[in-house]
């Protein structure tokens, strides 16, 4: 009993795994935008230093430096457009994962069946005639004995 109590404390539902999976994404998602963002930061600043240091040096080539300037700003416009596809992908990404939670299968049609002891039954070869199973819906339980198994 001891044994069977402590391996079903580490028994993780998959609706906590999924939230987990999906808190980590969720995660992921704002360090890359911050990451991003301070280097973008870094970048600008060191742009904006070049350029006033390079008008300050030499009038004949503030034509560049517009020029410079114009692709920093192409290059900031570029990123963000970047930085906004992982964001706009996320929520995808969340509902196709919410659409794999184990309650939405069972919304589809499918069922969970699980053996006496209550572990999950994925194989007709676990079972024999006389087994008791249970039947999870996406509303309701049943309880269920074996009649056949195999290729029947």
């Amino acid at each position: 009993m001891q044994r069977v109590d402590a391996l079903s404390q580490r028994v993780v539902h998959p609706a906590e795994r999924l939230a987990a999976r999906l808190d980590a994404t969720a995660e992921l998602a704002l360090r890359l935008q911050r990451a991003a963002r301070r280097s973008l930061g870094e970048h600008r600043r060191s742009a904006d230093t070049l350029r006033h240091r390079l008008h300050a040096a030499r009038p004949a080539l503030i034509a560049r430096t517009r020029s410079l300037q114009q692709a920093c700003e192409r290059l900031l416009v570029a990123a963000r457009g970047r930085l906004q596809r992982p964001q706009e992908r996320l929520p995808a990404l969340t509902r196709a994962l919410e659409h794999l939670h184990p309650d939405r299968v069972l919304e589809r049609g499918y069922c969970i069946a699980s053996d006496a002891q209550g572990r999950i039954v994925a194989d007709a070869a676990q079972l024999r005639s006389g087994d008791a199973l249970g039947v999870r819906f996406a509303r309701g339980h049943a309880r269920t004995r074996v009649e056949s198994t195999g290729g029947d």
